[in-house]
């Protein structure tokens, strides 16, 4: 520092960091930094060993050189005399890189610090593309900046504290390469820049970032059809990788939605990634084998609920590069979602849906419905009443014969063709019932082998079951004789499952009622 005194005399001069406290006059003196010899032509004083980059307050103490027995007048600065000076910079900024992360899709966020004030740019370029030299005004070129030391601008931080940079308008789900750079504050003589070459190391201590994934994943491909009497397969393909859950329900329920929460309670999921589709396989309302099995020859309504296996990026600097990790950030679809009828019709697997409901898949019945024999009677001269109960909805028919018949697929179709002796079940709560069968015009006194044969009303694709109760009777008045059954399987697909009737045997004397 150069000064000049208005008489020969000392200076004592003692820097401090701006606007700390005012040293004492012994302080100054016991710094021991002065020039002795001063006066009307300029002398300097020397202070050393400071801080570079740093800004000072400057106080002085002079002193003129009477002599003994003289005594020495001395002054010190007052606070209007003190002179603010900074340590010469020619240095750059020392820029740190802390960490990075990407908390939603169109952001990377870059937490940084700065020994000195400044500014600080990052800008992000996608991994996958030739983005040319990085400099430091390719960088700077997208102004995503914070400053350092400014208290006054935003975002700010202090000196050796951590700033975040945001650079926005990134792609969803992207890698992208990340580069910072900075520049000082300082005047002295010029502002200092990061190189090229230091610019470009910032890359390795960020970390390769790939942007939030914040979209719900989609069906791409979705179906449900029934594998056997008590399963329904749903099979399905998203966008992205997914894991859907899926619950059947009655389609007589009368419910319109199932929510989340009970379609998880279910528990029945599975994964899906690539080009393979993934199936779910549902045998219960719930995974819980303590349950009933879905029901044969139902209709049910199938909901599905999917989400992704997004996860949030993050890196953490480590010299010479970054550690980075990542953690789960599902995307899932909303209630609307599954609620909403996918496009297609069961059992066909649609290849663009957009929902995840499917209405009315129906379990197979491959399963013929069981006659159970009551009785039979022959109350008029001309027929035979047969009763008979059915365990399911269906149809049963009858025919007489004056000969044993063969049990097979021609038998059932003339028990159900030409002259039709039959009665139907036409509802659950009708099982178990009797109900008649009338075969009519029949000759008096005749011995007739009868054979009755049962159909319910599922329109099956793998066979039939045919069941045959056969017996022997004679038409008067009088009651049933004798019965056996048999069973025969039949490949081939008909109208539904059927099983065929009854053989049965009666004798009498007319008017007398022997048997």
């Amino acid at each position: 520092m150069t000064m000049t005194l208005d008489e020969p005399g000392t200076i004592w001069c003692m820097p401090v960091r701006k606007n700390f406290a005012e040293p004492s006059v012994n302080e100054i003196l016991q710094n021991n930094d002065y020039t002795s010899s001063c006066g009307v032509s300029a002398c300097t004083v020397t202070m050393q060993n400071l801080q570079a980059k740093t800004e000072y307050d400057v106080w002085c103490y002079t002193e003129d050189d009477n002599v003994y027995p003289q005594r020495p007048n001395g002054r010190k600065f007052s606070s209007a005399d003190k002179t603010t000076l900074s340590t010469l910079d020619t240095t750059p900024p020392i820029l740190t890189i802390v960490s990075a992360e990407s908390p939603i899709k169109t952001d990377i966020r870059i937490k940084v610090k700065m020994e000195e004030p400044g500014t600080v740019w990052c800008n992000s370029f996608p991994t996958s593309t030739a983005y040319g030299a990085i400099t430091f005004n390719a960088v700077i070129a997208g102004n995503f900046k914070s400053f350092v030391g400014f208290p006054l601008l935003s975002p700010n931080s202090p000196t050796n504290t951590n700033v975040e940079v945001v650079v926005t308008g990134l792609l969803e789900q992207t890698q992208y390469d990340t580069y910072c750079t900075a520049q000082d504050a300082s005047m002295l003589p010029s502002v200092n820049q990061m190189t090229d070459a230091t610019t470009v190391a910032t890359q390795a201590a960020v970390g390769a970032i790939i942007t939030l994934d914040e979209t719900p994943p989609q069906f791409t491909q979705l179906g449900a059809q029934s594998i056997d009497e008590n399963t329904i397969k749903v099979t399905f393909k998203c966008n992205e990788a997914c894991r859907a859950y899926c619950r059947v329900t009655r389609s007589d329920s009368g419910e319109t939605s199932l929510s989340i929460n009970r379609i998880l309670k279910a528990n029945y999921l599975a994964d899906q990634t690539g080009a393979t589709a993934a199936t779910i396989q549902l045998s219960r309302l719930e995974n819980d084998a303590t349950l009933n099995l879905l029901e044969r020859g139902t209709l049910y309504d199938a909901y599905c609920w999917i989400k992704d296996e997004a996860v949030q990026h993050s890196c953490h600097a480590q010299a010479p590069s970054a550690f980075c990790s990542t953690y789960a950030r599902s995307n899932y679809q909303a209630q609307t979602y599954v609620d909403t009828a996918f496009g297609g019709t069961p059992p066909a697997t649609y290849n663009t849906p957009v929902g995840g409901k499917m209405l009315h898949v129906r379990t197979p019945d491959n399963t013929a419905p069981v006659i159970i024999f009551v009785e039979a009677e022959s109350t008029e001269e001309t027929s035979i009443t047969v009763t008979l109960q059915l365990d399911e909805p269906g149809t049963a028919y009858c025919q007489a014969y004056a000969t044993p018949q063969t049990a097979n697929a021609a038998l059932y179709t003339a028990l159900t063709t030409g002259v039709v002796y039959r009665n139907t079940v036409s509802n659950w709560n009708n099982i178990y019932r009797n109900f008649d069968v009338k075969v009519s015009l029949l000759t008096m006194e005749t011995k007739y082998y009868v054979y009755c044969a049962a159909e319910d009303a599922w329109i099956c694709s793998q066979g039939f079951l045919l069941f045959f109760l056969v017996c022997v009777a004679v038409v008067c008045r009088c009651l049933f004789y004798f019965c056996f059954s048999y069973f025969l399987i039949y490949s081939g697909c008909f109208a539904a499952n059927r099983r065929a009737a009854m053989y049965f045997e009666k004798r009498s004397l007319r008017g007398t009622g022997d048997q």
